[in-house]
């Protein structure tokens, strides 16, 4: 009667240790799913961020280039210069100038 008994739970604890095996598969699987999207959402934040900051170098850089090129000569807007600089007057950060009519500078009174 002993020997009947132990084959009995030698199966019960297999079928338990197969049981555990499959739970720690599926517990490492999400958690490895669960860390790539993580990190994949991580890289897409960064990227995110280092993109809109070298759009905003690009266009301070253009910017201050077009204003370092302007003139005025004697009261009206040269724009020779500024066309002559292929970089800034061409290609995605362009600059388009336009002169609206200024007012006369008034002194204030003391």
């Amino acid at each position: 009667m002993g020997r009947q008994a132990q084959p009995a739970v030698h199966l019960q604890t297999a079928a338990r240790l197969a049981s555990l095996r499959v739970r720690l598969t599926v517990l490492l699987l999400v958690l490895n799913v669960v860390g790539l999207v993580g990190m994949g959402a991580v890289a897409l934040v960064v990227d995110s961020q280092q993109r809109d900051q070298v759009v905003s170098a690009e266009l301070q850089r253009t910017a201050s280039t077009a204003v370092a090129l302007l003139s005025y000569d004697s009261g009206s807007l040269r724009l020779d210069n500024l066309f002559a600089d292929t970089p800034t007057a061409q290609g995605a950060t362009a600059v388009y100038v336009f002169e609206a009519q200024r007012s006369p500078i008034r002194q204030a009174s003391r």
